[in-house]
């Protein structure tokens, strides 16, 4: 009769303390950003020339799209039916082109010798914030060169069997037992790996603003674990399942302490 024994044990540390991304992170960031005006105005001048074009473009696929949201049995309090109301928010878009126009080049103008300048100034004003929105929500799951990569980059290859991934272990993290090992079925190492990773930072990161509801950490483990099962070797490892005998969990720990806890069972013969 087969039994199990668990090969690899270990809990991944998640530093949600983050304040800010590196400064080389938030300055590239920017930097593409107001790169990127010359060839944004460039192609919105041609492809949104003028009042026609931006109700063409715009103002038409808009109030397609808004139609999809009215019943055609609803009628307003006013007494407006879903036609009236959607033809009503085409008019409403459709008198934005001055406003829309007027916005851009005011951004676009040249100030001081400067295309662009006052876009420019927008997109630096908006690096903290894009930098602490990474702090918050992709850095503690991915990891940087600078301070060292995170489950997103030592997971999956330690779920692949690179040994090389146990010399990512960091101070924080936990191994309980064995090592790096390699669940994949036959050739499906790189496709676990690649979803995996994907899968942690979107759990993680729904986890984190879901601010740990237990519901929502459920079923983002569930997502996980759902991954592995559907790639691993079934007839060697236990099936991953959320709090099962392999498992990929992510969960709090006694002083609220985020932690991705790994654990893989084998099934011996």
């Amino acid at each position: 009769m087969p039994t199990r024994k668990i090969v690899s044990h270990a809990e991944f540390f998640i530093p949600l303390d983050l304040q800010e991304v590196p400064a080389h992170m938030s300055d590239e960031w920017a930097n593409t950003q107001k790169n990127k005006i010359a060839t944004t105005e460039y192609k919105r001048t041609k492809v949104i020339p003028n009042e026609a074009a931006y109700i063409n473009k715009m103002a038409g696929p808009s109030s397609e799209a808004y139609a999809k949201f009215v019943s055609p049995t609803f009628r307003s309090r006013s007494g407006k039916n879903r036609d009236a109301i959607v033809a009503a928010q085409f008019q409403n878009v459709s008198k934005g082109y001055r406003k829309y126009r007027a916005t851009l080049d005011h951004l676009c103008e040249i100030v001081d010798g400067e295309p662009a300048k006052r876009y420019k100034q927008r997109i630096d004003i908006k690096k903290h914030i894009y930098s602490r929105r990474m702090a918050q929500s992709v850095l503690p799951f991915t990891g940087e060169k600078t301070i060292g990569k995170s489950v997103c980059g030592i997971v999956p290859p330690w779920l692949a069997g690179d040994m090389k991934s146990s010399g990512l272990i960091r101070g924080a993290d936990k191994l309980i037992g064995g090592g790096p090992v390699n669940v994949a079925k036959t050739g499906l190492e790189t496709a676990l790996k690649a979803a995996l990773s994907s899968q942690l930072l979107k759990a993680g990161a729904i986890i984190v603003n879901s601010k740990f509801n237990p519901a929502v950490m459920k079923q983002e483990n569930d997502a996980i674990n759902a991954v592995l099962s559907g790639l691993q070797d079934t007839a060697r490892y236990a099936p991953f399942e959320t709090g099962g005998a392999s498992r990929c969990d992510y969960f709090l720990d006694e002083k609220s302490l985020m932690f991705l806890d790994v654990q893989v069972t084998e099934i011996v013969i």
